[in-house]
């Protein structure tokens, strides 16, 4: 007797697991849906979709309150039989029948419809592609024009200044590389994600805000901020960098030691604007000259974090009208404290700039930027580019052969857990 209880109390263990699990993966199906109006505001059928999965959870949960109160009702109607050995045993053989047999018909059309949700958000992606790729082909015309005229304007310039000159200050300067981090994370980057913060209201109302001059991103480690932050710089190169307009980044990196350096980081973004501008690199230049009569003692010794700081505004005069400037991981600066200060000196001393900063979670960038815009990337912010990244690796190995998956309910399930248990990571 003690063996059929032993084994009817592990069957109502993974009875109460199986909810929970049917539960969580509701979850993530909300989190998930809540993205598609805003995503896809005129789709008639993903809203019909919608509207069925909403349905079926509510059916869900509903059948699943109706077992608790079964059950409720049952153990104080049977109180005294259910104290024995045998009365319990009926009693749960009565409530709580298997998990499959209450609710594996609702699972299956939960899977269902979450199938065909997919299938449509792929076909409205293909014909927004459509869209795109007209709209992309007239864009193009206008950024073909519009590099032209600063392919032109950087060769007008580069020719009344000696080559000599441009090495000089840049070998002074002494900037990292920073283009192949920016290169290697655009190529981590998986199709459309990321888009979702390119979308939000805070990022595009910061990006229209003249009074707040900077903006933190912030997250536990693995949600993905350098990746995030590459695609930032992509799109403010395609939407915004020009003759008129400056962009400069800069990637901290905790397996680079230069990388690590606040000077390094503001010489960088010094020397990236200066290459892109006739007036900031003479400004520069100017400055160099002013400080260092001996070009012997200059090659020697970079300018300092407190000279470029407190020169960066007057570097920057009668130049670029607006200037954008994007900082990834500041946590992992080894003065972690001069590099907030430089930042915050450089976006009240810096008229019409925009710095973007991203890093960890951290409460000394917290108390040095919380009177800016910030924003929190949350499991469920992601959790949508993590589910696109997923499906498309699963659908590859099934094309491949490198996986058998031939349920597709399994294969959604394989999904889920996948997106689920990477908790935004």
């Amino acid at each position: 007797m003690d063996v059929n209880i032993k084994q009817l109390a592990k069957e109502y263990s993974e009875y109460f697991e199986k909810i929970s699990d049917m539960m969580e993966i509701m979850g993530l199906h909300l989190s998930q849906l809540r993205r598609l109006p805003q995503l896809f505001p005129n789709n008639d059928q993903l809203k019909s979709f919608m509207v069925e999965v909403f349905q079926i959870m509510f059916e869900f949960c509903t059948k699943a309150r109706h077992v608790f109160v079964k059950a409720s009702e049952r153990t104080s109607k049977n109180h005294l039989r259910a104290i024995t050995p045998v009365g319990l045993s009926t009693l749960i053989k009565l409530v709580w029948k298997p998990f499959k047999v209450q609710f594996g018909e609702i699972r299956t059309r939960l899977s269902e419809v979450m199938a065909k949700i997919e299938f449509e958000i792929n076909l409205a992606e293909k014909e927004e592609a459509h869209a795109e790729r007209i709209k992309a082909a007239q864009n193009r015309v206008v950024q073909t024009r519009r590099w032209q005229e600063t392919e032109q304007f950087q060769k007008c310039w580069q020719s009344e200044v000696e080559d000599s000159e441009i090495e000089k200050i840049i070998k002074w300067l002494a900037p990292a590389d920073v283009l192949s981090n920016h290169t290697t994370s655009v190529k981590l980057r998986y199709g459309s994600t990321g888009s979702w913060f390119l979308d939000c209201s805070e990022f595009q109302d910061w990006l229209k805000d003249d009074t707040s001059p900077l903006f933190w991103l912030h997250a536990i480690p693995g949600a993905g901020k350098t990746v995030l932050t590459s695609t930032v710089i992509s799109y403010l190169k395609h939407e915004y960098q020009s003759s008129e307009v400056g962009l400069a980044y800069f990637f901290c990196d905790y397996k680079d030691p230069m990388k690590q350096d606040p000077s390094t980081v503001l010489r960088t973004l010094l020397n990236q604007l200066s290459t892109q501008n006739i007036a900031v690199f003479q400004n520069v230049q100017k400055f160099y000259k002013e400080q260092y009569k001996d070009d012997r003692v200059a090659n020697l010794a970079p300018p300092s974090l407190d000279l470029v700081r407190s020169n960066f505004s007057q570097f920057l005069e009668t130049s670029f009208q607006r200037v954008f400037i994007v900082i990834d991981a500041v946590d992992e600066c080894h003065d972690r404290e001069c590099i907030l200060k430089a930042i915050s000196a450089i976006g009240d001393s810096v008229e019409h700039i925009k710095i973007l900063v991203s890093s960890r979670e951290d409460p000394l960038i917290n108390e040095e930027f919380k009177d800016f815009p910030n924003l929190k990337m949350r499991p469920i912010d992601v959790s949508g580019d993590i589910e696109i990244y997923v499906n498309a690796t699963l659908n590859a190995r099934i094309a491949s052969k490198k996986l058998k998956v031939k349920d597709e309910e399994l294969r959604m399930q394989i999904s889920d857990t996948l997106v689920l248990k990477a908790e935004g990571m």
